[in-house]
């Protein structure tokens, strides 16, 4: 059946575009007349196609929802970091995405896709109110262990008729891996409140590293599904009903010369002849330090110390998102 799929994607790359495409945003069926990126048998058995309409890449074919579920709880990354990175990467998604609205006296955060509850357990020591949800009843259990955090295994459709008014809605690395995108925004905007504001973010097809390391970006995993560049992300919010809509994007904290990354041992990055040290500034420059960098000079240890490092970070939230050049693409949007 792996065989099958594979070679019909490829076959589907040499004749162009495949005649069964159908765009998971927007519903229509025109796509590039080539992939954006080529199936690989030895990486992925599957063509990336943007939809000419609304810009969105996807995967063509799709693994099974049940399939890219499981892969995602595979691979899921934080598993194999330390706990100072988990605490540090909560601080990033805290300063960029509810910073802004701490001041609200109404704070109801539904984390969507909450793993191991760090970025969960950070905004209720910061004074929210936070329900978590997660596919995995593993990382589920695990947060509630971990921090005591109201946290619920499954999806939002199981649930959206039991929570109660949400203020805030983040989705971290979700909405690449979902099926039916357009249906998850849909199901967010049924369960915020009256000016509710919903956060994203996701791997960004525009970033610069994304240009440079073309297949061999990291972003292009098999349960990565969706692979959305600004104004394919602005286009589904408007389709599903969100109003204020605004992006960004920035990077990881841990980013530093990335010469010796995967990404960079690719032989589609065809770079001059010596010397080497030309290429490492190259790198260098593209990964150039800014405010992030700091935090990973002094990972926070503890629940208190990420708590310390987002006031000492207050100042300059924002400055910490450039428009759409990062590796993580940001949204932020209202309900109408």
């Amino acid at each position: 059946m792996a065989i099958a799929m594979l070679t019909n994607s490829i076959g589907a790359s040499r004749q162009g575009a495949p005649s069964d495409f159908l765009c998971v945003a927007c519903g229509n069926g025109r796509c590039t007349r080539k992939p954006v990126v080529s199936a690989d048998p030895q990486q992925r058995p599957f063509d990336l196609f943007r939809c000419v309409d609304c810009g969105l890449v996807q995967q063509h074919p799709r693994d099974s929802s049940h399939r890219v579920a499981a892969l995602c709880e595979q691979d899921y990354h934080a598993l194999n970091e330390s706990e100072s990175c988990r605490w540090a990467r909560a601080v990033q998604q805290y300063v960029v995405h509810l910073l802004p609205w701490e001041s609200k006296p109404a704070k109801r955060l539904l984390d969507l896709g909450c793993g191991l509850g760090y970025l969960a357990a950070l905004a209720r020591r910061r004074g929210w109110r936070v329900i978590g949800l997660d596919i995995s009843p593993d990382y589920v259990s695990r947060a509630v262990v971990n921090f005591n955090l109201d946290a619920r295994a499954g999806t939002l459709a199981q649930y959206r008729f039991t929570l109660p008014p949400i203020d805030a809605a983040f989705l971290g690395d979700v909405i690449e891996h979902v099926a039916n995108p357009a249906a998850l925004l849909e199901e967010v905007r049924a369960v915020l409140g009256s000016d509710g504001m919903i956060c994203i973010e996701t791997p960004n097809w525009a970033g610069r590293w994304r240009k440079l390391s073309r297949p061999r970006w990291l972003g292009i995993k098999r349960y990565s599904v969706n692979l959305f560049d600004s104004e394919a992300l602005v286009s589904l919010l408007g389709r599903c009903g969100f109003t204020d809509i605004r992006t960004g994007s920035y990077a990881h904290h841990s980013n530093g010369p990335r010469s010796s990354g995967s990404e960079i041992q690719s032989p589609d990055l065809q770079f001059p002849k010596p010397p080497t040290w030309s290429a490492n500034r190259l790198f260098s420059w593209f990964s150039r330090r800014d405010t992030w960098a700091g935090l990973n000079d002094d990972l926070p240890a503890t629940l208190e110390d990420a708590r310390r490092r987002v006031s000492e970070l207050s100042r300059h939230c924002t400055e910490l998102t450039s428009k759409h050049s990062g590796q993580t693409l940001t949204a932020f949007a209202r309900c109408s």
